[in-house]
């Protein structure tokens, strides 16, 4: 069961109020203290938030409809409603706050809203037309085999969001990991000045261009800029800008034991709950935590907690090759002990490991040898493979690919499920 219940932060959590007579905060910052050694990894809610919608959602969450980690709210955060998420995210995407007006909307975001919006289009356009081509080839190719209401698992994903949920836009849980920190929303929207909203845009630009999230673009923007601090912003704008509402943001507790939590907290993490263009519940959680063996062997909480959600579905994307390591295997057997369905590029698992548990793979798109950064991972197997299988051309880019005709997707599906 989810707690969703106002419960104090813990001890290595802080959410920084400034109170002031009569004001609200400014941040709610969700940081943690952990230190990682291995830096080596590779959309508007159209309609008005009805009440009867956002007490369907908490009912849901209290009945149990999200399994996994417990989720609390950060302490004070009372008076921060589902109406406040939604405008924060909607403002950062650049879309009008549910139920507002363009009015409305320069009212709180100020006159830079507008120029914001204008330009935040102009890189959404690169992005809507590659997932229209997606989510084309998921009816076609995913429909009927992928689960409903599944728990995806999309680790080195960092806040690539954007493509979890198109490709699994049925799902009920989407779990990302990356080195990245959470960061913070502003708890006021006097806080999206035009630097905030300028380095927003900066950092999803990559993303836009190339389809994916650079480390080094993201170690610049995050975290040592005065406005982005992590994640949290890319992931709250990607959801209201793929036209979702997002109704509460919430630190999480792996081990589902606050006690525990407050004597040692290893992993830094975020839920975002939103709801989807139906008003079907769906949350979002993303953990910053090194995937290594050196790391994930020693950090039982989140081992324990992948293990136990037991994600069905596992995508792999822009991975920088990490699974071909050797010291990437207790994440690679959990994937394969875990998954019935694994969809990623080549830069995921090497196809050999699904090929010696007799797994059914299939092929979309043209094998052809890694970018000069990571030619040594060349599989010659795989493309064999890819040669006999003659499959059907790809219609968008994917992975690090320059371009649909010399990109690689892999459908891996589990023959038995134990």
């Amino acid at each position: 069961m989810v707690s969703i219940a106002g419960t104090p932060l813990v001890r290595n959590w802080r959410a920084v109020f400034k109170f002031s007579l009569g004001s609200l905060p400014n941040r709610i910052v969700y940081r943690g203290n952990t230190r990682f050694n291995s830096g080596d990894r590779g959309l508007a809610y159209q309609g008005g938030l009805r009440v009867g919608l956002t007490l369907l959602f908490h009912v849901q969450l209290l009945a149990g409809t999200h399994g996994g980690p417990q989720a609390v709210q950060p302490q004070g955060s009372g008076a921060l409603s589902e109406l406040h998420w939604a405008r924060v995210a909607s403002n950062l995407a650049g879309r009008l706050t549910p139920g507002s007006s363009d009015g409305q909307n320069r009212a709180e975001g100020g006159d830079g809203w507008i120029s914001h919006a204008r330009e935040f289009e102009i890189l959404w356009r690169q992005v809507a037309a590659r997932l229209s081509r997606i989510a084309g080839w998921r009816t076609k190719h995913l429909d009927g085999i992928v689960p409903r209401h599944a728990d995806v698992f999309y680790p080195f994903g960092g806040p690539d969001a954007v493509t979890a949920l198109t490709l699994f836009p049925e799902a009920s849980h989407y779990l990302l990991v990356g080195l990245e920190p959470v960061g913070s929303l502003p708890a006021t929207l006097d806080v999206l000045t035009a630097d905030y909203r300028n380095d927003l845009r900066t950092a999803f630009r990559p993303f836009a261009l190339l389809g994916f999230f650079r480390t080094e673009d993201l170690t610049k923007y995050l975290g040592s800029r005065r406005t982005l601090d992590g994640v949290l912003p890319l992931l709250a704008a990607s959801i209201a800008r793929l036209d979702h509402t997002v109704l509460q943001v919430s630190r999480v507790c792996l081990n589902n034991d606050e006690a525990g939590c407050r004597e040692k907290l290893r992993n830094e993490a975020v839920a975002i709950d939103f709801a989807d263009r139906t008003g079907n519940p769906r949350r979002l959680t993303y953990i910053r935590a090194d995937l290594a063996d050196f790391a994930l062997g020693h950090n039982h909480e989140l081992k324990r907690y992948l293990r136990t959600c037991a994600p069905e579905i596992t995508l792999l994307k822009c991975a920088s090759y990490l699974l071909h390591k050797p010291y990437f295997s207790i994440l690679r057997t959990l994937i394969l002990d875990r998954s019935r369905l694994v969809l990623q590029d080549d830069s995921g698992i090497p196809i050999r490991y699904f090929v010696q548990r007799d797994w059914s793979v299939r092929f979309y798109g043209a094998y052809e040898k890694p970018i000069p950064l990571f030619t040594q991972w060349y599989q010659p197997d795989l493309e064999a493979a890819v040669r006999r299988g003659n499959p059907e051309a790809l219609p968008f880019k994917f992975g690090y690919s320059s371009s649909a005709e010399t990109s690689i997707l892999i459908l891996a599906l589990r023959k038995q499920i134990p």
